[in-house]
């Protein structure tokens, strides 16, 4: 029952962060990149802050928990997070790349591009849980 409940709502983050992607590359015309990269990173580094601050203060080193609360915060922001990177630097990578090859190189640069992000994203989706367990 727990997986169905997470498959759903792992489904509606995505379907929800989508559509802030789709939004960020309209704006990116508007804007330019720079606003966009600048104001990501901005948010992100903000809340990677946030996240070790509370991590590092409520952290139980006997017991090894968080309480409930910190880890309300620590997961809001965690959202937070997705939510700026949804915004700025995930599409932009999709984009700067395929602007910045000339067009007899634009095919194979941004083939690379998307194997090169596909491998990194593999290999952090597997090194993640284990990092984080130990």
């Amino acid at each position: 029952m727990w997986s169905i409940l997470a498959w759903l709502l792992n489904c509606k983050c995505i379907v929800k962060f989508s559509a802030v992607s789709a939004n960020a590359c309209a704006v990116v015309y508007r804007l330019g990149r720079k606003v966009l990269l600048v104001e990501g990173g901005i948010q992100m580094f903000i809340c990677f802050v946030v996240v070790a601050g509370v991590m590092g203060g409520s952290f139980n080193k006997v017991t090894g928990f968080i309480p409930k609360n910190s880890a309300s915060t620590i997961l809001a922001f965690e959202c937070l997070f997705t939510a700026g990177f949804a915004w700025s630097w995930g599409p932009l990578g999709w984009l700067v790349p395929s602007e910045f090859h000339n067009i007899e190189t634009r095919g194979t640069g941004q083939a690379i591009t998307v194997c090169v992000n596909f491998l990194f994203s593999f290999v952090i989706g597997q090194a993640y849980l284990t990092m984080l367990c130990k």
